[in-house]
């Protein structure tokens, strides 16, 4: 009994679940593309026997929302910043590296609109942050990344506006994870058990699609 309830019981909530989100799709009112420019602050954390050390520089990417009504949403964030890692450990000589600090983030957003002109919003992310040296003879680093953001939307007209956020970045060290920078000879090495705390403030130009 249990053996033929339990294929029909699948059946309904994988019906219930495309109705739900026909639903949301079908109330879908517009896309927005936000390129954005900003600054990460410097970060510090702690590594095995030492500190380790990411600078704060500029920051740029993009933002794609898409917006199932006017108070949910969607985001994919793309984010780069060209900056400099440190590191100080009793176990391996000082060093330093240009590195490219990037971040793939995916989360919903939190709408509450004040007008039609201004919208405050909220949002969490998941996804990746990849340390990517800027010189050969050092390996990457991609680790599980977390982050919230809080801000505000400027809309000028229906189709462009300002976009202006605060977010932090967590990339999560952890579950057999480690942040590491190696030589081609293996002659230096980090590796780090403490989670980074990045924080990031930018601003961007709106461009909204209505769908």
């Amino acid at each position: 009994m249990m053996d033929k309830l339990l294929p029909r019981t699948a059946v309904a909530a994988t019906i219930l679940m495309i109705g739900c989100f026909a639903t949301n799709f079908a109330n879908a009112q517009s896309l927005e593309v936000t390129p954005f420019t900003g600054y990460t602050l410097r970060s510090t954390f702690d590594i095995r026997g030492g500190q380790a050390r990411v600078y704060g520089d500029q920051t740029f990417g993009g933002i794609v929302t898409y917006n199932l009504n006017p108070r949910y949403g969607i985001e994919f964030t793309y984010s780069r910043q060209p900056t400099e890692a440190d590191a100080r450990s009793i176990h391996n000589q000082d060093f330093g590296v240009p590195v490219n600090v990037v971040n793939f983030l995916v989360g919903g957003l939190r709408q509450l609109p004040v007008s039609d002109q201004v919208i405050p919003f909220g949002g969490f992310q998941l996804g990746v942050a990849g340390y990517v040296p800027q010189v050969r003879g050092y390996d990457d680093g991609w680790l599980f990344a977390v982050g919230a953001k809080v801000g505000s939307k400027f809309m000028f007209s229906e189709t462009v506006g300002l976009r202006l956020q605060a977010a932090m970045n967590m990339p999560v060290q952890g579950f057999g994870s480690s942040f590491y920078f190696g030589t081609g000879g293996g002659g230096v090495g980090v590796n780090a058990y403490s989670s980074i705390f990045q924080f990031t403030f930018t601003g961007g130009l709106i461009l909204r699609l209505a769908l």
